[in-house]
Parts: structure tokens; C-alpha cells; sequence
């Protein structure tokens, strides 16, 4: 849905990038980019524990614009 909100914008995941890392690419040859990163989220999840989130990071037009931190299991927005 981060794709909904911008006109044009590419998204890279963590997974994407280790399999392609050409995808890396995108960081710099795109006007609107989403990085998107899990923080210690597979295994805390998996495990119950409520400490994990998700990094998102927009960068528009070469420049890191925005930043968050998302703890889904306590609704955190840092």
C-alpha cells in the first residue's frame, strides 16, 4: 500500500536486495523509493516476544526524507 501513496515509487525489501542486489540500483536511479526493513522481526515474532518492528524509509529525489519505526504487537510509531 506504501506504493498507493506516491506517484511512480519503487519499494525495496530486505529480501529483495540480499537475492538481487542489483535492486540496490533503485536507490538511486528512482525519483520515489520505500526501504523497507524488518528489525529483529522473524525470530522475535515467531517467538512471541513483542520486540520486534519494521524500519520504512522514503527516499525522494536522491534524499532520505522520512524515516519510522513501526512496533506492530504495541501499535509504536517512532
Amino acid at each position: 500500500r506504501l506504493g498507493d501513496l506516491l506517484a511512480e515509487p519503487v519499494v525495496v525489501g530486505e529480501e529483495a536486495a540480499e537475492k538481487s542486489p542489483q535492486i540496490l540500483h533503485a536507490l538511486s536511479s528512482y525519483g520515489t523509493v520505500w526501504i523497507i526493513d524488518p528489525i529483529d522481526g522473524t525470530r522475535s515474532y515467531a517467538e512471541g516476544d513483542h520486540n520486534f518492528g519494521i524500519m520504512i524509509a522514503l527516499k525522494y529525489r536522491g534524499q532520505l526524507t522520512h524515516s519510522w519505526i513501526f512496533r506492530p504487537a504495541t501499535q509504536q510509531l517512532l
